[in-house]
This record gives structure tokens, sequence and C-alpha cells, in this order.
């Protein structure tokens, strides 16, 4: 979970500068385009056998968990992608994203 957490809370404060300077159409067009990108990634994912997890693969999508939420409201395509990649088993997601996403809620409240 720091693996997924630690890039998520260190990009959360240039995200919320970013969001203060920049005009909300434009910023809310590249999150739609990066959520629409994660679902095409999420697809062509769910047919390939093979599978990547390990540091590097973990810190990209927590830096894109930490963008998410505070560009535009969403974290989880992120989380899904790296959930896809790794292969990671549903009931230990939930498990370990929910304390993440609290974290994270509390931190942006």
């Amino acid at each position: 979970m720091l693996r997924l957490g630690l890039p998520a809370v260190a990009v959360m404060p240039a995200a919320a500068w970013l969001s203060s300077i920049s005009p909300p159409r434009p910023l809310y067009l590249v999150v739609a385009s990066l959520v629409l990108l994660s679902l095409v990634i999420f697809v062509l994912l769910a047919r390939v056998a093979r599978t990547a997890d390990g540091v590097p693969v973990q810190i990209g999508p927590g830096v894109a968990i930490g963008l998410g939420p505070v560009l535009g409201g969403v974290g989880g395509p992120a989380a899904t992608v790296y959930a896809v990649l790794s292969r990671w088993p549903a009931l230990s997601m939930v498990a370990t994203l929910q304390p993440l996403w609290t974290g994270l809620r509390l931190l942006l409240a």
C-alpha cells in the first residue's frame, strides 16, 4: 500500500497548485482523456496473460492515484489498471484500497 500511497501523497500538492492556476475546461478534458485511456489500457491488459509488478510498476499508478482525485475526482481508473496489470486478487485489492482511499480523502478534506 505504501508504494501506491506515498507517490499519491507526494504529487497531491502539485496537483492542487495546478488545478488552482488552470482553467477548468481544459483540465477536465485532460482528466476525461486519461480516464478513457485507462479504460482502453484495462481492456487491452485484461486479454494479456503476462503480469507485471514491482516498485516502478506501482509508482506510476500511485502518482495517477494522487493526481486523479485532486484534478478531477477520479483515482479509481489508475488503481484498476494497476490491479489488472499485476493480477491483484480482488479481495486483497479491496482490503488495501479502502484504507488508501480513506487516507487520501482525509488529506483532501
